[in-house]
C-alpha cells in the first residue's frame, strides 16, 4: 500500500520536536501498513505409491506436505509410510536454492541420514549409513547449476524448453552417500501416457564409464502441467538388506489437495518407527 504525492499529509509545524513526533508516528504507520500487508502462505498436500519395478505390491507411500509463499515453493516434509500407515522415514526440504535445496531425510528402519545444510555460509553434505555409524560430512564446492534432491523436479521444470530440444542437458548431481556431486545428463526419451494422460519422458544418466554398468532413472512428467507422474529407476530409500529399492513410483495428476499449517506441523512432528516395506526387486548393495 502506498500513498500517491496528492495523498500524503503536509507537516504545518516547524518545529524540531513537531518533526521528530511527525517521523516517530510515520514509523508506527509504516509498521502497521507493513504487518497488514503479510505474506500469502499456502499448503497442498498429495500421496505417491512405490512399487517394485516389476510387480504391483505396494511397497511404501511418499505422504507431501508443501508449502507455497506468494506462489513460490518454499518448504516441503515427506513422509515416507509403510503399506500399515507407520512411518518409517521423513525427509524436510527448505527452498532457499530452488535447485540444491536444503534437506534432511532420515530413515527410521535402518538409521541412515543423508542431506544439505547451510553451515555458517558454508555448504555442507552430510551421510550416515546406519545407527551405529560415524556421520560423515564434506564442504560442496559453489558448483554453478547444482542439483541436489527435489531440485531435480524444479530442473525440468526450469529448463523444459532446452531438455524438448532432444539434446542432452549436463548436470552436476549432489550424491550424499559419496559426499559429493557427480556428472550425469537429462535427456528427452519421446512422448508417453501415464494413467490416461499424456506424458514427456526423460532419461537421468550417469556420464562416464560408471554410467555403462547402472542403468538411468526414467521420469515422466504431464504435457500440460509439467507435473511429476512416475519415477522410475533406484529410491533413496534402502530394503532390509541395505540395497536401494528400485521402483516405479506414481503421483497424481491432481496436485491441488488444499492443505494448513497444522497438516505441514503433523508431518514434520509424527513419531518415526522401523516397519515392514513390501518384498521389492532390488539393486545390488548400496554404496
Amino acid at each position: 500500500m502506498s500513498m500517491s504525492a496528492s495523498e500524503k499529509p503536509r507537516l504545518v509545524s516547524t518545529s524540531r520536536n513537531d518533526r521528530r513526533w511527525a517521523f516517530a508516528l510515520c514509523g508506527l504507520a509504516c509498521l502497521g501498513i507493513a504487518s497488514s500487508a503479510q505474506a500469502s502462505i499456502d499448503y497442498v498436500t498429495y500421496t505417491g505409491t512405490a512399487r517394485a519395478s516389476h510387480g504391483e505390491q505396494p511397497l511404501y507411500r511418499e505422504h507431501h506436505v508443501v508449502q507455497y509463499q506468494d506462489g513460490k515453493l518454499t518448504e516441503r516434509v515427506v513422509l515416507y509410510q509403510c503399506v500399515t500407515g507407520q512411518s518409517f522415514a521423513r525427509k524436510e526440504v527448505h527452498y532457499s536454492d530452488l535447485l540444491a535445496p536444503d534437506f534432511r531425510l532420515e530413515d527410521h528402519s535402518n538409521g541412515v541420514v543423508e542431506g544439505l545444510s547451510d553451515a555458517g555460509g558454508n555448504r555442507r553434505v552430510f551421510f550416515r549409513d546406519s545407527f551405529t555409524g560415524p556421520q560423515l560430512h564434506a564442504n560442496v564446492p559453489s558448483t554453478r547449476g547444482l542439483v541436489a534432491d527435489a531440485g531435480f523436479d524444479e530442473f525440468v521444470r526450469g529448463h523444459w524448453q532446452s531438455l524438448m530440444s532432444e539434446q542432452p542437458q549436463p548436470i552436476r548431481f549432489l550424491i550424499p552417500s559419496r559426499l559429493k556431486d557427480m556428472s550425469f545428463t537429462v535427456r528427452h526419451q519421446g512422448e508417453a501416457v501415464v494413467e490416461g494422460a499424456p506424458a514427456e519422458l526423460f532419461r537421468l544418466s550417469l556420464t562416464g564409464p560408471l554410467g555403462w554398468f547402472l542403468s538411468g532413472i526414467d521420469v515422466y512428467y504431464s504435457k500440460e502441467q509439467h507435473l511429476l507422474l512416475r519415477y522410475d529407476g533406484l529410491s533413496n530409500l534402502r530394503d532390509a538388506q541395505g540395497r536401494y529399492f528400485k521402483t516405479n513410483i506414481t503421483f497424481p495428476l491432481n496436485r491441488h489437495v488444499p492443505a494448513t499449517e497444522t497438516d505441514m506441523q503433523m508431518a514434520r512432528s509424527t513419531p518415526l518407527a522401523a516397519c515392514p516395506k513390501g518384498v521389492s526387486h532390488t539393486s545390488g548393495p548400496a554404496t
